[in-house]
């Protein structure tokens, strides 16, 4: 019997059985969870390069809107203003909205189960623009570099991979 398998249908069939192995492994984290009465758990969702967070929580006031889409040029969302689901974010006076694919979870949001944390990354240490510009700073290892800022998000590490490894 001979079986055609394409490298994808096999790389489908195996990260299905790592992410199964993986999550079965939370059960036990939930079931310590429910013995302590004010139990909070910050969860962090790596989306390797399946998401375009510029595009989950824009600007809902029209001016600033307008500009996301310049800027954004063809990525910016099509569908206008009128289909964002309102989240009570500002940055200054500015008010935010999500995606309107994020419907599912725009309930979490206004319940307070669900937080958006934007313009996070690796910094070696707090850094303004102005320290920045002047370097007055120690900066992450190539800080503009997206396959850089990939490995460093992934071992914790600010200056590389943590190749080192340990025993």
């Amino acid at each position: 019997m001979t079986h055609n398998l394409s490298r994808r249908a096999l790389a489908r069939i195996f990260t299905g059985a790592a992410s199964a192995a993986a999550m079965s492994r939370l059960g036990g984290m939930n079931a310590r969870a429910q013995s302590t009465p004010d139990y909070k758990a910050l969860v962090c969702i790596f989306l390797f390069g399946g998401n375009d967070s510029h595009n989950m929580v824009v600007p809902q006031e029209t001016a600033h809107y307008n500009s996301y889409r310049t800027i954004r040029r063809n990525l910016g969302l099509p569908d206008g203003n009128a289909t964002l689901l309102p989240i009570l974010a500002r940055t200054g006076s500015v008010p935010y909205a999500f995606n309107s694919g994020l419907q599912a979870i725009h309930p979490l949001w206004a319940t307070g189960q669900l937080a958006v944390v934007a313009n996070v990354g690796m910094l070696a240490a707090p850094t303004t623009r102005g320290a920045y510009i002047n370097r007055s700073v120690p900066l992450p290892t190539n800080l503009f570099s997206h396959a850089d800022q990939v490995i460093e998000k992934q071992a914790g590490d600010p200056n590389g991979s943590g190749a080192g490894g340990s025993g």
